[in-house]
């Protein structure tokens, strides 16, 4: 009988255990502002300079932020598992361009 209880509670407790995103998954603050600079640079490369190319390509953006386009590939992967991950970061994500707009408008 004891045995049964203490399974009882071991596995209550690995129920209620957080699933922790794999290693290669980025936390959602750095995921966010990669995205939303990526759309960013989107927006400014319909400008089509060299300078802008070189500046904003999705490398550059990775590369500033020390990410590579795996750990994206792999967090999108995470997020898709669980749709309902993407609408707190979206909300996060225009959060942060609407910050960006404000910016380059200006007072």
């Amino acid at each position: 009988m004891t045995h049964r209880v203490t399974l009882c509670i071991i596995l209550a407790v690995a129920g209620c255990a957080v699933e922790q995103p794999p290693d290669d998954v980025l936390d959602q603050e750095l995921f966010a502002t990669v995205y939303a600079e990526l759309v960013e640079n989107e927006r400014t490369l319909s400008q089509w300079t060299t300078y802008n190319i070189r500046k904003y390509h999705p490398d550059s953006t990775l590369a500033k932020a020390g990410v590579t386009r795996e750990q994206m590939v792999a967090t999108m992967e995470y997020y898709n598992q669980e749709p309902e991950r993407w609408q707190e970061f979206y909300l996060d994500v225009v959060k942060r361009l609407e910050g960006l707009q404000e910016t380059q408008s200006g007072p």
